[in-house]
């Protein structure tokens, strides 16, 4: 039984190294806490705004400003996900704009609490 309780230990530290390293898994991560019932299908413009929000947390790109039309995930991944996602890596840096929107920090909020 001990066995069973290290590859199960090795497989939640090999997912929860991913959800760190990689910005769209852990937005994909995020989409399906926030909505269960809905299913999250990767397309070409979340790769990209992904990609481009990784570099914004790595410190490679200053300013971005993302325009893409609406419902097509710019709100939760760059209010919701990326100020989680921030927020779990850099814990010491508080210094981010204040929410705008109501329904931002209950969605930081239950990513939070499934994370």
């Amino acid at each position: 039984m001990p066995e069973l309780a290290v590859a199960a230990d090795a497989a939640w530290n090999e997912a929860a190294a991913l959800l760190h390293d990689d910005f769209a898994s852990f937005a994909a991560c995020c989409f399906r806490a926030l909505n269960p019932r809905t299913r999250f299908v990767m397309n070409w413009h979340v790769e990209v705004m992904t990609g481009k929000l990784a570099a914004v947390r790595e410190g490679r790109i200053r300013r971005l400003m993302i325009c893409v039309p609406p419902r097509h995930l710019k709100s939760l991944l760059a209010s919701v996900c990326f100020r989680r996602g921030v927020w779990a890596t850099i814990r010491a840096r508080r210094s981010y704009a204040p929410v705008t929107r109501r329904t931002s920090p209950t969605n930081c909020r239950a990513i939070a609490g499934a994370s």
